[in-house]
This record gives C-alpha cells, sequence and structure tokens, in this order.
C-alpha cells in the first residue's frame, strides 16, 4: 500500500457489520509514497460467521491511495500462538 505523496493515514479493521459492533482487529498507520507491506491478525468468535466484516479500510485524509495483492487466509491456531510467544520473546526492534 502506498499513497501519492506519503503522510496519509489508514485504519484498516476487521468488525461485526452490525449492533454491537464488535471490533476484532484493527491496524492504524501512516503511508509513505514508496510501496509498504502491512498486515495484522484478527481472532472472531467462532460462533459467528454471519455479518464479519474481514478488511474494512478507513482512509482519514484526502490523497490518491494504492493497494495492491490484497489477501485473507486463515492462521492455524498452533501457528497463532507461536508467533504471539516469538512476539514476546522478540519484540519488533529487537537486536540481537
Amino acid at each position: 500500500m502506498k499513497s501519492d505523496t506519503g503522510g496519509e493515514s489508514v485504519v484498516a479493521t476487521s468488525s461485526l457489520s452490525s449492533p454491537p459492533y464488535t471490533n476484532y482487529g484493527q491496524l492504524s498507520l501512516v503511508l509513505t509514497n514508496t510501496w509498504s507491506e502491512y498486515s495484522f491478525i484478527i481472532e472472531s468468535d467462532t460462533t459467528i460467521y454471519n455479518n464479519v466484516r474481514l478488511a474494512k479500510f478507513k482512509f482519514l485524509d484526502d490523497g490518491v491511495y494504492y493497494l495492491d495483492n490484497i489477501s485473507i487466509e486463515e492462521v492455524p491456531l498452533n501457528l497463532y500462538f507461536a508467533m504471539a510467544i516469538l512476539r514476546q520473546t522478540f519484540p519488533i526492534g529487537h537486536r540481537q
């Protein structure tokens, strides 16, 4: 994702599309004018299969935005928990 000039804010969310509008995941970011890859993991109620917005993008600033190669995939629970443990062990920005 990128924008023409950079500096524009975007919020990506996954939520119910009807009351109570439960938010299952969110990513807030500020774009640059060069291509960058973003991802976020959501966890929703497994009993709800209808009315879930898997990806909704809120473009908070006027501008031209570019999105490419958007994909949605299921992450197996064992991988989900392994990723959580790695994030605790090696926080983003951690260097050895």
